[in-house]
């Protein structure tokens, strides 16, 4: 059973989230806090093996306390707790470059199906953290917290307290009848020659590489936000009609496409800064986040790398050196032009597999393209998003696929799933996969 520390200003939010994790009996709350300043005492004398955190809290925020923790090397295993607001979703992206594990957003609005969301997020939350390769065991405590044995006695309660739930809830039931290159590992390409019929390494950067980036990301509507089920991703999509470009497109003759999860927000502050920043290709990624995440991992992204990075806009042409960054909430599809320039297509269909975004989605959507040859990244995640879609994306197009060797994945899942399905050229160490696509690319 796994002890956590429950960090929240709101007496009621620490009572919500306290009754969500006792009531899994793989996990148990034994202590809480209601500043930063205080869950970092207790951070610092107790063994606690998961902190729940919320990023907004008084005399020291969340992103703050990971700081410090991080300098001062105290080991902890972070969960945050985080709002869709601009500004907790930039802390977040910074908090999870110091090392967070993953993060829930707080319902906006309170009611029960709101919560019982948030609940089964939380709960998803910390078993899946449990498994990551980062995941740290936390040695014995210098001294033990005086709030102990009334956490105890409140888990005991709302164990009674749900009984009754579950107990009356059957009974309406019954009434009315959810970097430095690394040695890596290659094979050959996928052959694959496109029919005839026309279907349609660099360090990272200083603080002058801002002077190195010029011209202007082209702006566009994009369309609003929605959710529906899952859809099933073993057929093909029918999504709505593209909206027409503005503006010039170039065509290039190959393409960066790249898939992460768990564990990303981490691994792309090492790997984008690693790109060179005349890259003469555009690179498209997907990151399994939130709506309200991406634009700021995206701007992260931006201040600390050569290349160019922006959350992608609706009808915007991809440039050489520019990476985008799939919005969540939204698919991207890549279409082209008549003159085989492409452009982002930002979808808002249902969710595949539950995803939204969803890598296999945007690797599908490549079919058609004009591409020479396209280059599909596969870093650190859990699932297996992306390999359905390179798979499918073999029988039309030449690819060179590069997945993330499993030592260096804080998630080794979407990487095994391209691997052991046979369809990776090469398997490379993180710190390597920027050099690998330069060297793809003839650079």
């Amino acid at each position: 059973m796994y002890k956590i520390l429950v960090v929240d200003d709101s007496a009621l939010m620490r009572r919500i989230i306290c009754d969500i994790i006792n009531a899994d009996n793989d996990f148990r709350v034994v202590d809480v806090s209601a500043d930063g300043e205080d869950a970092y005492n207790k951070i610092k004398n107790n063994p606690y093996d998961i902190v729940v955190l919320d990023m907004v809290l008084p005399k020291l925020t969340g992103v703050q306390l990971i700081e410090r923790l991080s300098k001062e090397r105290i080991p902890a295993n972070i969960v945050l707790i985080s709002s869709i607001l601009k500004e907790d979703a930039d802390d977040t992206v910074k908090a999870m470059q110091y090392g967070a594990l993953d993060f829930v957003v707080k319902p906006i609005r309170s009611g029960s199906d709101t919560r019982d969301v948030f609940g089964n997020q939380l709960k998803t939350s910390l078993h899946n953290v449990t498994k990551h390769s980062t995941f740290k065991t936390i040695g014995k405590a210098r001294g033990t917290s005086d709030n102990t044995r009334a956490i105890e006695e409140s888990r005991r309660a709302t164990q009674s307290r749900m009984e009754n739930v579950r107990n009356r809830l059957a009974g309406v039931k019954g009434d009315s009848g959810n970097a430095q290159p690394e040695q890596a590992t290659s094979r050959p390409a996928s052959s694959f020659q496109r029919p005839s019929s026309g279907q349609t390494f660099s360090q990272p950067r200083s603080q002058t590489a801002s002077t190195i980036k010029t011209g202007q990301s082209q702006s566009n509507v994009t369309s609003s936000s929605g959710t529906a089920g899952a859809a099933n991703s073993s057929t093909e999509r029918r999504s709505a009609t593209p909206v027409k470009p503005v503006g010039t497109g170039v065509r290039t003759k190959k393409l960066i496409a790249l898939a992460c999860s768990t564990g990303g927000p981490q691994a792309l502050h090492t790997f984008v800064p690693m790109l060179p920043a005349n890259l003469s290709v555009p690179l498209v990624l997907v990151q399994h986040m939130p709506e309200g995440f991406t634009a700021s991992l995206a701007q992260r992204l931006d201040q600390i790398s050569a290349v160019h990075v922006k959350e992608a806009e609706n009808g915007e042409y991809f440039k050489p050196g520019w990476v985008y960054v799939t919005p969540g909430g939204k698919h991207m599809e890549i279409c082209e032009d008549g003159s085989h320039a492409a452009y982002c297509h930002l979808d808002d269909g249902p969710p595949v597999n539950s995803l939204k975004p969803c890598a296999d989605v945007m690797y599908k959507s490549l079919k058609n393209s004009s591409f020479d040859e396209i280059i599909c990244v596969v870093l650190t995640g859990m699932g297996a998003d992306g390999s359905e879609g390179i798979k499918y994306l073999n029988q039309f197009k030449k690819t060179y696929v590069i997945s993330q060797e499993a030592s260096t994945c804080v998630v080794y899942g979407m990487p095994k799933a391209v691997e052991q399905g046979g369809l990776s050229n090469e398997v490379a160490p993180l710190k390597s996969v920027a050099n690998s696509i330069v060297k793809r690319l003839g650079g």
